[in-house]
């Protein structure tokens, strides 16, 4: 697949407050390990997202801030190609395991 990347020029005074909401959110976030209630509600609006999207199999889906990786695990478990996005060492490392 050929795809092409624009860019938008953005100024030094945008580029600096991404660079501080990003900071932000690293320093803000911590681990947490799947459990209950968490795959119910995993589950839940998975079926919701992929019905209301008609997202065909084996179709990608992207989860952002996929934490530990439990929703990935369900959405590859139903077919789809599934990855995901997390900003914490601790659940980079988790779901590279």
């Amino acid at each position: 697949m050929n795809e092409r990347v624009r860019m938008i020029p953005m100024s030094n005074e945008a580029i600096e407050r991404f660079r501080d909401i990003l900071e932000l959110t690293v320093e803000q976030t911590y681990p947490e390990p799947p459990s209950e209630p968490h795959h119910s509600i995993s589950r839940i609006m998975i079926e919701r997202v992929l019905t209301s999207c008609a997202i065909a199999k084996p179709g990608r889906v992207l989860d952002v801030g996929c934490g530990q990786g439990p929703a990935l695990d369900l959405l590859r478990s139903e077919g789809y190609h599934a990855v995901g996005i997390t900003i914490n060492d601790e659940d980079i490392r988790v779901c590279r395991d």
